[in-house]
């Protein structure tokens, strides 16, 4: 068997660890929302569009970044941070709006809570996948962007693979 890339394993925990925040979010969102098959395809989208940003502004700046290993164990460790602040805040969601015992939430308060609830969390992981890829693409010594994006993309899909049967099981 081939030896995995030097950053295939850091991209492989990524997506484990990005495919079990998603579940964990989504499952206590789904509680603050009563299970509202609609809240789904807002928290995901939510969860598309927040790491998309993240993405963006880290393409934009990570260039200019110095010690691109040493931003990305800092992300790390915030992440291990924001992630349980994040499940703390979504469990007091309910209690920020005047609702009766078993009333739903509306939908411009279901969009704002899901969208402010999966920021955090997917920033960061934008953050983390796009640092990933310049460091796997320096590490091969390649001046194609798409090279270190495409070996990162693969090893993070292995991962979340492996986070989806972890966390959903």
């Amino acid at each position: 068997m081939a030896r995995p890339p030097r950053y295939g394993w850091p991209a492989l925990a990524l997506g484990v660890v990005a495919q079990g925040v998603q579940v964990v979010l989504l499952r206590e969102l789904l509680m603050v929302f009563y299970g509202s098959e609609f809240s789904i395809g807002i928290l995901l989208a939510a969860w598309m569009a927040w790491v998309a940003v993240g993405s963006r502004w880290a393409g934009r700046w990570a260039h200019g970044i110095g010690r691109p290993g040493t931003v990305l164990r800092a992300l790390a460790w915030a992440s291990m941070a924001v992630f349980p602040a994040t499940l703390l805040a979504v469990r007091g969601v309910r209690s920020l709006f005047p609702l009766l015992p078993g009333e739903f939430l509306s939908l411009p308060a279901t969009v704002a809570a899901g969208v402010a609830a999966m920021a955090p969390p997917c920033l960061l992981l934008g953050w983390q996948f796009v640092l990933l890829a310049r460091l796997w693409r320096e590490g091969a010594e390649q001046a194609d962007a798409v090279a270190g994006t495409t070996g990162t993309y693969v090893w993070e899909a292995l991962g979340t693979t492996a986070g989806g049967l972890l966390f959903s099981l």
